[in-house]
């Protein structure tokens, strides 16, 4: 019962960090927060921001990642602390603060 468990349990940690490995956006968390807003070119900026926002399901592959591999807490907290803002929502947030001074633009 053991052996078959954690068979499992290895195979989920697997699969957690192989999908999550190509699906973050190119933009962390220190370059959402000194992004500038820029009127002139509004339309730009909204394009590029509405293209960094995800989706539920990468928020909650961050999720699980860091569920099933919490010694990355320890190993490699740069990537545990990108998937802890990206499936709490945090670096969509911003995105969405970004978008709401850029309607604010004449």
């Amino acid at each position: 019962m053991l052996a078959k468990s954690s068979i499992v349990f290895g195979a989920c940690v697997i699969s957690a960090t192989a999908v999550n490995a190509g699906s973050l956006p190119p933009m962390d968390n220190y370059n959402l927060e000194n992004f500038r807003v820029d009127c002139r070119k509004k339309q730009q900026q909204w394009d590029f921001l509405m293209a960094q926002r995800t989706e539920s399901g990468v928020r909650s592959t961050s999720r699980l990642t860091n569920f099933v591999t919490p010694w990355r807490y320890f190993t490699d907290p740069e990537t545990y602390a990108y998937n802890d803002s990206l499936g709490r929502g945090r670096l969509d947030w911003l995105i969405d603060n970004h978008l709401n001074h850029l309607r604010d633009c004449p």
